[in-house]
């Protein structure tokens, strides 16, 4: 169970830290966070590799590259600002619920949907690995719930040989 994603380049950070600290307790918690964010960084997950076999390789969340897509499984952490492709829970509606605390600190679930043409098109990961495709995305903001973008697939078995899916809220 779970999906594969592509990490969008328009990932934010969101520091929570105190403006009036205490010297010897930020050093603790600053200690705390680094050993937390190694353990987070060394994580692996499988990135998909082209050419059409269904192949994958294991990669470190630290890692992890634009362009490259990777299969998040149920209970996995999502390691970076992703782009939903596929996912193999509502195989036919391709949503999902996720949480993105370490993303963004918000711990509430979201409803997240893959892109209709690619859990249509390439439902298996061998027909994944054999798709091309293209993201088109804005430059980075601040504003993490404003992405827009859109996706354009590649497919022989579609008219013109492409369809471009809009990426977004309001997508």
């Amino acid at each position: 169970a779970g999906g594969w994603a592509h990490p969008n380049p328009n990932a934010n950070r969101n520091p929570n830290r105190n403006p009036n600290p205490n010297p010897n307790q930020e050093a603790h918690d600053d200690r705390r966070r680094f050993k937390g964010d190694q353990a987070l960084n060394l994580q692996s997950y499988a990135r998909l590799l082209p050419g059409g076999a269904g192949a994958t390789e294991q990669v470190h969340a630290q890692d992890v590259t634009v362009g490259q897509l990777l299969q998040i499984r149920t209970n996995q952490r999502v390691p970076a600002d992703v782009v939903l492709l596929r996912t193999s829970e509502g195989a036919t509606s391709g949503e999902v619920y996720l949480r993105t605390e370490q993303l963004d600190g918000e711990t509430e679930w979201k409803l997240r949907r893959a892109v209709p043409a690619v859990q249509r098109l390439c439902p298996t990961d061998r027909a994944l690995s054999a798709c091309d495709g293209m993201l088109l995305a804005p430059r980075p903001s601040a504003d993490t719930h404003a992405f827009s973008g859109h996706l354009v697939l590649y497919h022989p078995s579609l008219e013109g040989g492409s369809v471009q899916e809009r990426l977004g809220p309001a997508a």
